[in-house]
């Protein structure tokens, strides 16, 4: 394993990685025009298809450290491009997070950095039509981004299918442990490495990111990433798992009275 440490130092403009000059567009018009430390410190590791184990606050910027390299590397292999379906439309990539939320967000940055309709994301979470979802994966997709529970549940149904996939990313790996997700996770790699269904064992790239490193995180790293995986850790011994620019805010309210309280904020907000 490789270990990777913090680097202060100014990075390199976009222009110096290999991301497409439409790309660079797209992201400028988000007013993205640099790298925050995560993205510059695992864009080649991931874009050359090394597993990682990266570690950084949450709010720094992960989702689009993984999303972007795996998508240009997919533009320069031609394995996706404008207006061309895949005859074999099976997800390339997978997407493991802890919650709706978070699959939205990570949805979002992916067709962010979309050129015209090149490739299909797949977003599965529980409180919506399942058989919605399998319509969708059925036709056929590029990327599948969704909770444990209902990834799990395709995969059990046999609606999700990962016989040509090339990575899958485990998100916030430390929430799936604080919200009791490990034992589903695991099914999960189960079933892509060939373990659960009778299949033959198959070793995409594997990418996992987490805000702290708990015992079952590096548990799983040793089961499931290459050996030779490279750590990125950006942390090191802070006790927060947020980034300072991140403000959290407390409102304590009857139980009776959370709905009510919840529209009233999101009236204040919208």
């Amino acid at each position: 394993m490789e270990d990777i440490k913090e680097n202060k130092e100014p990075g390199p403009e976009l222009k110096n990685f290999r991301i497409s000059p439409k790309t660079i567009e797209l992201l400028r018009t988000q007013n993205i025009t640099s790298f925050f430390p995560i993205q510059q410190k695992t864009f080649d590791l991931i874009y050359d298809g090394k597993d990682i184990m990266g570690r950084d606050l949450t709010g720094s910027g992960k989702t689009l450290a993984y999303c972007l390299p795996l998508i240009e590397h997919l533009r320069q292999s031609k394995t996706i491009e404008p207006d061309k379906k895949r005859e074999n439309r099976s997800p390339l990539i997978i997407i493991i997070v802890p919650t709706r939320e978070l699959v939205l967000q990570v949805n979002a940055v992916l067709n962010s950095i979309k050129h015209s309709n090149e490739f299909q994301v797949s977003a599965v979470y529980g409180g919506v039509s399942v058989e919605g979802q399998a319509e969708v994966l059925r036709k056929g997709v590029e990327v599948v981004v969704g909770t444990t529970g209902r990834l799990l549940d395709h995969l059990e149904r046999g609606n999700l299918k990962v016989n040509s996939l090339r990575c899958v990313v485990l998100d916030e790996a430390d929430r799936m442990l604080d919200m009791g997700f490990q034992e589903d996770v695991e099914k999960i790699f189960e079933y892509i490495h060939g373990s659960k269904d009778g299949r033959k064992a198959s070793s995409p790239q594997c990418l996992l990111f987490s805000a702290t490193f708990p015992n079952w995180v590096k548990r799983v790293s040793v089961k499931y990433l290459d050996p030779k995986f490279t750590q990125v850790d950006l942390v090191k011994n802070l006790s927060n798992k947020t980034v300072s620019a991140v403000k959290h805010l407390a409102l304590f309210c009857p139980y009776a009275n959370r709905m009510s309280i919840l529209a009233d904020i999101s009236n204040y907000l919208y």
